[in-house]
């Protein structure tokens, strides 16, 4: 589960350290379009959250298919800010990125807290939390390098492939595993 989580926040999670080259290349260089950017990208977030806290029993039943889904989200996200210049599109794609990397957050902390014996919890929450992080300050300096390098629609392009790749894998190989099967293995 760490192992995953950390993997595809080095592909999926640099929007928020490059938000304000994103606002200004898609939608516009003013502060309000910066802004706009931000707030579309919280909403995402807040739904995100919101969608997970109402499913939670059921979503860290299957860990494999909840993280697989959530970065599956983030990654069609992506493609989908590699392919379009449109406004209404480029505001549904940040919505879309920030449901999945808040969903993808916040199913990690419960999957590993719920997987794990009371004495470990905090820890293993501890450990997602880095994972996440750590994965997505290393996917900022590499989307930024690859955004000077190759432009940043090529970067999404690049992300949202590998991330569609990494999501539809993890979904294959432990989507139908339930939780008790995912410790094991």
């Amino acid at each position: 589960m760490l192992k995953f989580t950390g993997l595809i926040c080095v592909v999926g999670f640099f929007h928020p350290g490059l938000a304000p080259l994103i606002a200004a290349d898609t939608l516009g260089p003013s502060p309000q379009d910066l802004g706009l950017f931000t707030s579309v990208l919280a909403a995402g977030s807040i739904t995100g959250g919101i969608i997970l806290q109402r499913n939670s029993h059921k979503f860290s039943s299957r860990p494999g298919l909840t993280l697989g889904c959530f970065a599956l989200i983030t990654a069609i996200a992506q493609l989908g800010m590699a392919s379009s210049r449109l406004i209404p599109v480029v505001l549904l794609m940040v919505w879309l990125i920030g449901a999945g990397t808040a969903g993808l957050l916040s199913s990690a902390n419960l999957i590993t807290q719920v997987g794990s014996q009371q004495v470990l919890r905090g820890r293993m929450a501890g450990l997602s939390q880095i994972a996440f992080l750590g994965g997505g300050g290393l996917s900022g300096l590499i989307a930024a390098q690859l955004t000077i390098t190759l432009g940043l629609q090529a970067t999404f392009a690049i992300a949202g492939g590998i991330g569609l790749i990494l999501s539809l894998g993890e979904i294959w190989r432990r989507g139908a595993m339930p939780m008790n099967e995912v410790k094991s293995a």
